[in-house]
């Protein structure tokens, strides 16, 4: 294995990482967010325990990415809507909806990774 091929694999498991803090951050607020229209911290724990357990499930681990990629991109959709402009609209509903698609998918892969073993 060359040098190069060391670093990228460093660089993307930094970057993979990454993106599994930033998926489970969204789980806990999901969760937090849960309990609180529930008035409920159990159902709060519930629900982020749930969200914890979704990404080791191999094909419902990709299901739940889909869902909250597409719910990335509603909101952004609906919220930039709110200004009138159609192109705006647009361009931040395909960045977000990008950006929260390989941040779900690279936790996806993160997950996988601590799951392997030689």
């Amino acid at each position: 294995m060359s040098i190069h091929d060391s670093r990228a694999g460093a660089s993307q498991a930094i970057l993979n990482s990454q993106a599994a803090s930033w998926f489970a951050t969204e789980a806990a607020v999901i969760g937090i967010g849960y309990g609180i229209y529930k008035q409920s911290w159990l159902a709060g724990l519930i629900a982020f325990f749930i969200f914890a357990v979704i990404i080791y499930i191999p094909i419902i681990n990709y299901l739940f990415a889909t869902a909250m990629t597409a719910t990335w991109g509603y909101a952004t959709w609906k919220i930039a809507g709110y200004f009138d402009n159609n192109e705006m609209t647009i361009v931040l509903t395909i960045l977000a909806t990008a950006i929260s698609a390989s941040i779900h998918f690279y936790s996806i892969h993160y997950y996988n990774d601590l799951n392997k073993s030689d």
